[in-house]
């Protein structure tokens, strides 16, 4: 186990506060769903007797959702990993299931299923298998789709087939939620198109504060022909903002075949981005068996009420091991945090649920504090 000291973890948070633009929300966002639960799962099995066609489609179902699960924390490069797992192993990974929308006949079984697993066994189970996984799940990254349609750029005014494109993506697994504006007219006043795709930053904060998010990907498209070929193509820019990511750029081109319409290379565009941006975001936080860190930190408090709600987001937060009271009066609670992973990797899974970690001044000496809520400045920079 790799111990990690105060002054070496105050030294990584200190680096981090340099990383860029941070937007700082005042409102707390609703507690993200459990990274171990996959829900909608749609099974249909049939066989002799409908009992029969029932367990045939659970054990399918209990399949499918380890399947998601295992793609949700783990990167594609990895996933060739994955060795032939039997069903009583999975049964036994499974803490509990719900059936919903159940139907059945004399043969046939419909429902869909929400599975939860036991989160300490499956993280063995990978653990075992030597396989990398990310538990940590962001908090919403705001999507602005700028349409340019080669007289102009567009992001609220129709036609937008690139924003109508983004509204139909289906529900993702990944740890990444996608989030859209409304394209209301508080939307139209806080940014237009021209605003986002120059990176307006105090019209990007704003509208990041509206929807909380702490990230936002402003994806501009170009539809138009390739000249030498004379087919279809649409050039794709990416700007990420916020979250240590200020002015983040990539860039790529689809081509499409002869006579395709444009909205089935908007989807590639779309299936390309968010699987780049899940991929990245599981990067910076991939754990491996083994690698530990532990740290006492200083919580000013306003009454033991604070506590118990920081209590309660720590013990959301499945890289943090422990979290053990060592000290606690009604001003301040000194805690000793044991965690998976680094130093940035903790700031960035606290961060997460509202909790803000930083190195600074404190009753007379430096310190490591964690306070719930708004922002400490610089402390929002490890994304």
């Amino acid at each position: 186990m790799v111990l990690c000291s105060l002054w070496r973890l105050a030294a990584t948070l200190v680096a981090a506060s340099g990383l860029g633009f941070a937007i700082a929300l005042a409102e707390t966002r609703p507690a993200a769903a459990d990274v171990f639960t996959v829900e909608g799962v749609a099974v249909d099995a049939t066989a002799r007797t409908a009992e029969e066609a029932r367990d045939v489609a659970l054990a399918e179902g209990q399949y499918e959702a380890f399947i998601r699960l295992f793609n949700r924390m783990t990167l594609r490069l990895d996933r060739s990993r994955l060795p032939d797992i039997a069903p009583e192993t999975i049964a036994n990974l499974v803490h509990a299931f719900e059936v919903q929308d159940e139907k059945t006949s004399g043969i046939r079984y419909l429902a869909k299923l929400t599975v939860h697993f036991k989160d300490d066994a499956f993280l063995k189970f990978l653990q075992t298998h030597e396989i990398p996984y990310a538990t940590t799940r962001s908090r919403p990254v705001l999507v602005l789709p700028v349409f340019d349609s080669g007289e102009e750029r567009t992001l609220w005014r129709d036609p937008n087939p690139w924003r109508d494109a983004w509204r139909a993506l289906p529900p993702r697994d990944g740890l990444v939620p996608f989030v859209f504006p409304y394209g209301d007219l508080s939307d139209v006043t806080a940014i237009d198109a021209a605003q986002a795709a120059l990176g307006d930053q105090d019209r990007l904060a704003a509208i990041a504060k509206r929807y909380n998010a702490t990230a936002i990907l402003v994806a501009q498209v170009r539809s138009t022909t390739e000249t030498f070929l004379n087919l279809p193509a649409i050039y794709l820019s990416l700007s990420r903002y916020g979250a240590g990511a200020w002015g983040d750029v990539y860039v790529a081109s689809f081509l499409g075949a002869s006579g395709e319409p444009p909205e089935g290379l908007f989807r590639q565009a779309i299936e390309q981005t968010v699987q780049r941006i899940e991929e990245s975001w599981k990067l910076d936080n991939l754990l491996q068996s083994g690698e530990e860190g532990e740290v006492t930190v200083a919580v000013p408090l306003q009454g033991l009420e604070d506590w118990l709600k920081i209590e309660k987001r720590l013990g959301s937060i499945p890289s943090v091991l422990e979290n053990r009271l060592v000290y606690l009066s009604r001003e301040e609670a000194r805690v000793r945090i044991r965690f998976q992973g680094g130093g940035m990797q903790l700031q960035r899974a606290l961060l997460q649920s509202d909790l803000y970690l930083s190195f600074q001044p404190y009753q007379g000496s430096q310190a490591l504090v964690l306070k719930a809520g708004e922002a400490t400045e610089g402390t929002e920079g490890a994304e």
